[in-house]
């Protein structure tokens, strides 16, 4: 095929394709090696009609009506991967649409030319909006399904009659159905891990976007193919893993991370390492995301009898070793909530070992984000002799503030809250009122006791 065919075959595939493509060329200011704007050398219909910058051939990056910020990441990550060679990726948005942008160099080093490839992720982002509501709303059917139950236990206490109570029993366990059908729609809605594959190639999956989204090369190891008997903590497992290895992308300046997964004594240990930047794991994170999505690992674990530890050294790396139970043996079957009975006797028996006067009946501070699951839970204590509901709070921060001014015997504590969660509320209250004795609970139907 001759030269002028060939140039035209490309131009007809160029301009046919519906993915924005562009090809640039890196322009620097005074100092050679600093990058400070971009020329579009040639661009494609649907690069004109969806990046933003119209018909840009011929044009400067730094022309195009688009915030300041999104421009700077445009030269910033050309820039790289021109004077670099290593691939860049980068997010980009305009009229409401979500791309993610990949740049690499082409031609020659001293050319400082790259190829620009916008894929439109706002589908994919769409999907994860309505994902999330459906969870949203499903949550929100399971907190009145518990309250209910919680509602009929607390009307079976006051009823007599055999057969009165007999319809009751029955109302429950259609309750406990609902809740259980309710739990498995919202665990199918969850990060999938690959049911028929396994843990470990789904990781191996995402080592392998990670390498390709932040060059960054991930191996991963096991001496199990862990086909997940306790899906639970496939689940947990492979969404914290996800978590560290962003974190490890993003923040400890390094091109290469190790994933190695053993099962033995029935707990599964998921180790998460890397050679890079380190941090002073007692001091606050440089980035607040960074520690968030840290505490949300840990709280994913906990729920299902699991740990997260991490060991860090400023200049010597991060290794973060997660524990999950390898089955399913040790958890509450996923329908089941606490009985309001054995909530009483609980609060009953600590309540006995809390200091202070005997003759008064025993002080509960309530601690859940959910109003109606607080009021059912209060409505069961409140019918208890001896109980006395004194305070509810709606999250962390309340519940520190009211267990100061209250001093409850008793204190019940959800784990998953907005502003400040129960593990850390319950590490502060421990730690400034340690004669207050804490339960956490959770609609989930785990329980944990501090």
């Amino acid at each position: 095929m001759g030269g002028e065919a060939s140039n035209d075959l490309y131009r007809e595939l160029f301009e046919s394709t519906r993915q924005p493509l562009a090809i640039a060329r890196v322009l620097c200011g005074d100092r050679a090696a600093e990058p400070s704007d971009l020329n579009f050398l040639d661009v494609n219909a649907a690069f004109k009609e969806q990046a933003g910058f119209g018909d840009a051939r011929g044009t400067r990056v730094r022309e195009a009506p688009l915030p300041a910020e999104q421009l700077d990441r445009w030269v910033r990550a050309c820039g790289q991967a021109a004077m670099t060679g290593i691939p860049q990726s980068f997010e980009h948005h305009f009229g409401g649409r979500n791309f993610n942008v990949s740049t690499f160099r082409i031609g020659q080093e001293d050319q400082r030319s790259v190829a620009i490839v916008l894929e439109d992720v706002t589908p994919m982002e769409q999907a994860k909006i309505d994902l999330r509501r459906q969870r949203d709303l499903l949550q929100s059917i399971d907190e009145v399904l518990v309250a209910t139950k919680m509602q009929i236990s607390l009307t079976k206490s006051a009823v007599r009659d055999p057969g009165s109570r007999k319809l009751l029993d029955k109302a429950s366990r259609l309750i406990d159905d609902s809740i259980g059908r309710s739990r498995s729609l919202g665990s199918e809605l969850s990060p999938a891990v690959q049911y028929e594959s396994g843990l470990i190639p789904a990781l191996r999956q995402f080592a392998a976007w990670i390498a390709g989204r932040y060059q960054m090369r991930v191996t991963v190891q096991s001496n199990t193919d862990l086909k997940p008997q306790n899906q639970d903590a496939a689940v947990a497992l492979f969404a914290v893993t996800r978590e560290l290895l962003f974190n490890v992308a993003k923040h400890a300046q390094v091109k290469e991370a190790r994933v190695t997964l053993t099962e033995r004594h029935g707990q599964i240990e998921l180790c998460v390492e890397d050679t890079g930047v380190g941090f002073d794991p007692g001091a606050p994170h440089p980035g607040v995301k960074r520690g968030a999505g840290l505490t949300k690992a840990r709280e994913r674990l906990r729920r299902i009898g699991g740990d997260l530890k991490v060991e860090s050294q400023l200049g010597q790396g991060t290794r973060v070793t997660v524990i999950a139970p390898a089955s399913t043996a040790e958890r509450p079957e996923a329908g089941t909530v606490l009985e309001p009975v054995d909530a009483a006797q609980i609060i009953t028996r600590l309540g006995a070992e809390a200091e202070g006067p005997k003759e008064r009946a025993i002080r509960v501070l309530l601690v859940d984000d959910h109003q109606v699951l607080r009021e059912g839970l209060a409505s069961l204590l409140e019918a208890e002799e001896g109980i006395e509901v004194v305070g509810q709070a709606a999250d962390g921060y309340e519940a520190i503030e009211l267990a100061r001014r209250l001093r409850p015997d008793v204190t019940t504590m959800d784990i998953s809250m907005p502003r400040m969660n129960g593990i850390e509320a319950t590490r502060q209250i421990k730690s400034e009122m340690p004669d207050i004795r804490i339960i956490g609970l959770s609609m989930h139907g785990e329980q944990e006791q501090a």
